[in-house]
């Protein structure tokens, strides 16, 4: 949530007609990337390698990839993006613990950055646990799947479930702050307030929801993606439990239109012109970014389009003369149910699924429940 949407006082409910919204946030959505010349957050894939071979993963993730980077290649892409407005690096995988250099790359690149590490936690000992410490890492993100071990080893494989919770038990003890990172589908929806109820007796107050999308191994499990109808009761209830102050403090962030359930007073100073408040939804091209094992520039993990190479040319040229991430910005273009929708510019839709579904990254996101009011 911003800020600003936080500070607001309470005040009486506003009218807004679906004409208003659209003018209004149109507005206020250009002036809010105008402060974005380059984005702040990147997610680096530094391997393509695995331990565990997850039915759901988006990458088919087991054995490196032949063109994955060395050690050197590794803290050049570090300095590259250096010398950019990137302030947080969330390093994910395949499984990044998996690389002898990781605790030296991940040391490397908190000189410079927020480090954090996204993880399925098996291989976190107590020493590892220390040792990221030690490297600067800010945060850890452990994949848990499943309330209990028979739905978590289902999915990543047996034993998982209870070597994923030593590794949260072990980061915690060495002073990490730990995001419990949950995959979501038709599978496990129904062990979300068992799941929840874990997280709190772990006293962790960071717990994101991934929306489960059929990617790479995940597309022989199709059937597992929630419905809409799922996936609107899932937001509704999350939602409820926010405004009732009751932890974990839950996010969604491949899920833009969730706010459509989310905090009204909020979503109503986004519509306000005579306020600053402003959420834009998906972040993709705009705020964050993503980098292949290789060194290939992606808008987002889950948007994999090339928009450059970081072994050849650095950050700052390859965002800014990319075409594909100044039609990114350019929401008055988007299509189909998106395109006419008002609340296009605080949602926009997740652009990394309309374009997995249908081949155009300037499609509808297929997954939203919501029908426009606008023709």
């Amino acid at each position: 949530m911003c800020q600003s949407c936080q500070q607001t006082a309470p005040r009486k409910k506003l009218e807004f007609s679906p004409e208003d919204i659209l003018d209004f946030t149109h507005s206020k959505y250009h002036k809010e990337i105008l402060r974005f010349a380059e984005p702040h957050f990147a997610f680096w894939e530094l391997t393509h390698s695995c331990n565990l071979k997850c039915s759901h993963c988006g990458l088919a993730a087991g054995k490196p990839k032949s063109d994955e980077l060395d050690t050197k290649g590794a803290l050049a892409i570090i300095e590259n993006i250096s010398e950019s407005d990137t302030r947080f690096l969330m390093i994910l995988g395949g499984e990044p613990l998996v690389r002898k250099d990781f605790v030296e790359i991940a040391g490397y690149a908190s000189e410079r950055f927020e480090v954090g590490v996204c993880t399925n936690g098996v291989l976190i000992d107590k020493h590892y646990a220390k040792d990221m410490k030690d490297a600067g890492i800010w945060l850890v993100g452990i994949s848990l799947d499943g309330a209990i071990k028979e739905t978590h080893d289902s999915i990543r494989g047996k034993g998982t479930y209870e070597r994923a919770l030593k590794g949260i038990e072990n980061s915690l003890d060495a002073g990490l702050q730990v995001c419990i990172m949950h995959t979501v589908s038709k599978k496990n929806i129904h062990e979300l307030p068992g799941i929840l109820e874990l997280v709190n007796d772990f006293n962790i107050h960071c717990f994101e929801i991934n929306d489960f999308l059929p990617f790479g191994r995940g597309e022989n499990i199709s059937g597992q993606t929630l419905t809409k109808k799922q996936r609107k009761s899932m937001c509704e209830y999350l939602s409820a439990r926010r405004l009732q102050s009751l932890p974990p403090v839950a996010s969604l962030p491949d899920d833009p239109f969730w706010f459509i359930t989310y905090e009204e007073e909020c979503i109503e100073n986004c519509f306000d012109p005579y306020t600053d408040a402003m959420i834009i939804g998906d972040t993709s091209g705009i705020l964050c970014y993503g980098i292949k094992p290789n060194g290939k520039v992606v808008p987002f993990p889950t948007l994999r389009i090339d928009i450059g190479d970081l072994r050849e040319e650095p950050f700052r040229g390859i965002w800014k003369n990319s075409d594909i991430i100044r039609k990114l910005k350019e929401r008055e273009n988007l299509k189909g149910k998106c395109g006419r929708c008002e609340y296009k510019f605080i949602c926009g839709g997740n652009r990394g699924v309309a374009y997995y579904y249908s081949g155009d990254m300037m499609a509808e996101d297929p997954r939203c429940w919501y029908e426009p009011i606008l023709n």
